[in-house]
């Protein structure tokens, strides 16, 4: 049985849709989250730009949280090509998108 996340469908749909200057913003607030790993490293970085590469991670994985990646890091082992919600537990509440299903956990 295939589980559909409609609200985790509708903020690909959005995000897919966006430009770079909407893509730049979300960037920003990302990385000016407290708890971000840019934030905590602020003191040696600039603003974050698309497109930028840091020790070897994406910008967008440098804004996460440590909580976060972590979880990104369980998600991409278990199931990798897929689309995460990196707020739930993989080991626990795994939620995840992947080609055409969509599912709650394995």
């Amino acid at each position: 049985m295939t589980v559909v996340n409609k609200s985790l469908v509708r903020f690909l749909l959005v995000l897919l849709r966006k430009d770079a200057e909407d893509l730049q913003a979300e960037l920003e607030w990302g990385s000016s989250r407290p708890e971000s790993r840019w934030k905590l490293d602020a003191s040696s970085r600039s603003d974050p730009r698309l497109g930028d590469v840091v020790d070897g991670n994406t910008v967008w994985e440098e804004c996460l949280t440590s909580c976060e990646n972590k979880f990104y890091l369980k998600y991409m082992d278990k199931f990798p090509d897929s689309c995460y919600s990196l707020n739930q537990d993989p080991d626990h509440t795994p939620m995840y998108a992947r080609g055409k299903a969509q599912g709650y956990g394995t």
